[in-house]
C-alpha cells in the first residue's frame, strides 16, 4: 500500500488515491456481518480504498464497517448506476440517489472518487443477454446523452458531495467522445475525468488504452485482474503458454503467488488495482 500524506482537516480528506484497493460486490453474498468483518479486517490489514457501487447489494454493511474508521484515512469510491443524463429540472432526483449512496456508506458526506459504472441507461439490467445489453447501452444513444450526464457529474462534485469525478467501462470511442463534452472543452484541466476503472488482467493487458489514458493524465483502476486465473491455468494443459509465465516470473522474483506477481506488474504500469 502506498502511504499517504493527511490533512490535519478531519473533514476534509486530503489523501491520494490508495494503490491497492478493495472491491466490494460480493456476488451471492447473504451474511451482511460477514461482509462487514471483512472490510473491518481489511482495513485492520492496511487497505484504504473502497470501491463501492449503487447496484452493490453490499453497500450497507461496508457503510457499517466504514463508519467505525477515521474518515480523513479512508478513499470512498462509489459508482453511479449509468449516464446520469438527468434535466436541469429534476437534477434533484439524481442528486438524491447519491445522497442515498452517501447514507449508506456511514452516512459520509462525500466520496472522494464518484464514477459512471457504465456508459448505458440508468435502465440498464446487467444481468439480461448480451444482445439485450448493448441494445440499452448503445453509442448512438451514449452520443445524444453524455453532454448532459457529464454536465451533472461536473454540478455533482461541485455540490460537494464527491472530490472528484470519473468513469468505469468506457472504451476508447466513449472516452473520446465524452472529451468533446462543451463542459470538458471549456476546461480541460478541471473537468476530464479523474480515472476510469476497467477490466485489466494477464489476458487482456490493455497496453495501447492505458498509455493513452495516462498520457491524458488520467489514472487507470483494474478490477477482475485475477478472476480468470483458473481458465488461463486450464488453457496451459492444451498449450498456452501464459500461465507458465506468470508461474516463471512469480519464482524469478521470489512472490508468495501469482496473484502478487500480477499486482507487481500491475503497479510497473502505474496502475490502481482492486483485490477481493
Amino acid at each position: 500500500l502506498v502511504n499517504n500524506n493527511m490533512t490535519n482537516n478531519s473533514n476534509i480528506n486530503n489523501m491520494a488515491m490508495p494503490r491497492i484497493g478493495i472491491g466490494t460486490f460480493f456476488p451471492g453474498e447473504t451474511d451482511m456481518k460477514k461482509i462487514c468483518d471483512a472490510i473491518s479486517l481489511s482495513n485492520t490489514l492496511g487497505y484504504q480504498h473502497y470501491d463501492c457501487a449503487e447496484v452493490y447489494q453490499s453497500t450497507k454493511s461496508v457503510g457499517t464497517a466504514l463508519s467505525s474508521m477515521a474518515r480523513e484515512k479512508v478513499w470512498i469510491t462509489t459508482k453511479l448506476k449509468g449516464i446520469p443524463n438527468n434535466t436541469d429540472e429534476n437534477y434533484e432526483d439524481l442528486k438524491s440517489r447519491v445522497e442515498k449512496q452517501l447514507e449508506l456508506l456511514g452516512n459520509v458526506k462525500y466520496v472522494d472518487l464518484l464514477l459512471i459504472h457504465f456508459p448505458g441507461r440508468n435502465e440498464v439490467d446487467l444481468s439480461a443477454s448480451p444482445e439485450a445489453v448493448k441494445e440499452m447501452a448503445s453509442f448512438d444513444w451514449f452520443e445524444k446523452n453524455i453532454d448532459q450526464g457529464w454536465k451533472n457529474m461536473i454540478r455533482l462534485r461541485e455540490d460537494g458531495l464527491c472530490r472528484r469525478i470519473g468513469i468505469s467501462n468506457f472504451y476508447k470511442k466513449h472516452l473520446d467522445r465524452l472529451l468533446q463534452c462543451p463542459s470538458v472543452t471549456m476546461n480541460l484541466k478541471e473537468n476530464i475525468p479523474f480515472a476510469n476503472e476497467i477490466y485489466i488482467d494477464p489476458s487482456h493487458p490493455e497496453f495501447k488504452y492505458v498509455n493513452y489514458m495516462q498520457s491524458l493524465q488520467i489514472k487507470v483502476i483494474a478490477y477482475r485482474s485475477f478472476a480468470f486465473l483458473p481458465v488461463i491455468e486450464m488453457a496451459s494443459q492444451m498449450g498456452d503458454t501464459l500461465y507458465s509465465k506468470l508461474n516463471a516470473l512469480k519464482e524469478k522474483y521470489g512472490h508468495n503467488s501469482i496473484h502478487e506477481t500480477i499486482i507487481n506488474w500491475l503497479v510497473q504500469r502505474n496502475i490502481y488495482v482492486l483485490v477481493k
